[in-house]
This record gives structure tokens, sequence and C-alpha cells, in this order.
């Protein structure tokens, strides 16, 4: 019987992979490197370190990496988290695994900080009963290191397209096997 569900955040619960990729746009800008925001895009939903050594060298990522992060930490948080959106259907997902009995992670390669306000654009707080995020991980996504911090006993079991996918699947799924 599955006992609990993880859920990445970014882009998988919360659509906010065009806000991201704007946000890292300006902030490269900012700091005098003018990217085409596909340059930047693939890299959105890998932990907030990764763009950098894919997108400036190694010496500005040495010299000004934990600047540029810090800039664009404190300019997505002001100008551009506003502008992401809760994907349809999560509140009802979570009510459903909730009254299965299910425990609810979120997952996220973003800092603590950002969680409790992706939490809040969620509205499922009430629902969650946990979070692990960068703070708690030694290495940020692609590595596995921020869903392996969440209590689990088996790897993945299923994939679904979206949380209106999984919420129209559940009675095949997993989760419905218990």
């Amino acid at each position: 019987m599955i006992e609990a569900v993880i859920f990445d955040v970014d882009g998988t619960l919360i659509d906010m992979n065009d806000p991201h990729a704007a946000s890292w746009v300006e902030t490269f800008r900012r700091f005098g490197h003018a990217l085409a925001p596909e340059a930047v895009r693939g890299q959105i939903g890998k932990g907030s370190d990764q763009p950098m050594p894919v997108c400036l060298s190694r010496d500005q990522v040495e010299q000004r990496g934990a600047e540029i992060d810090a800039a664009r930490t404190a300019l997505f948080l002001r100008d551009y988290l506003g502008r992401a959106h809760a994907f349809p259907d999560v509140r009802p997902l979570f009510q459903w695994l909730r009254a299965a009995g299910q425990c609810i992670i979120l997952a996220s390669s973003t800092k603590g900080e950002e969680i409790k306000r992706y939490r809040e654009i969620l509205g499922v707080d009430d629902l969650v009963d946990g979070a692990t995020t960068s703070d708690d991980a030694a290495h940020s996504k692609p590595a596995p290191d921020v869903s392996q911090v969440a209590p689990r006993e088996a790897g993945c079991v299923a994939i679904f397209r979206d949380p209106a996918d999984l919420l129209a699947q559940l009675d095949r799924s997993p989760m419905a096997a218990g």
C-alpha cells in the first residue's frame, strides 16, 4: 500500500516555468549578460545553482555567482512569483489523497523561504504533511537529493502528466490499490 505521495512543486503543481525563466533572463541582463529566454528555459526545473554554469563562464560564476543567485531570488520573489498559479485540480486531488489516508509531501529545489509562498499559492496547507527543499539536500535537482529526504520506502511507481491527469485516473492508480 502506498503510504505517502511526494509532489514536485515547480512546474508540477504550480505553473511557474515562464516566471522563473524571465527572472533569470532579467537578472543576467542586470549583471551584463544578455541571454535569450531559450538559453535559460532549458535549465528551469533544476536548482538555482544549475543555470549559472551553463550560461556563464566558470570565472563569472566563481566571482559573482552568489551575488547573482541572491539577486535572482529577490527579483523572483518581488516581481515574478505573483504571476505563478496553481495548476487545475490540485486541491481536489489532495483532498482525495487525504481522505484515502495518504501522507502528502512537497519536494522542491527551491529555498525554504520560497516554499512558504508556494504553499500559499497552492491553497492546500491544511492537507500537506511536510515539505523538503534545497535547504534539506546536499545537491539540487536534477540530483535526487530533495526527493530522497522525504520519507518513503520505495522509488517512483507511477508518473502522471499533471494533477488533473492524476485526479482523473485515481481509481486506476497505485494510490487506489490500498
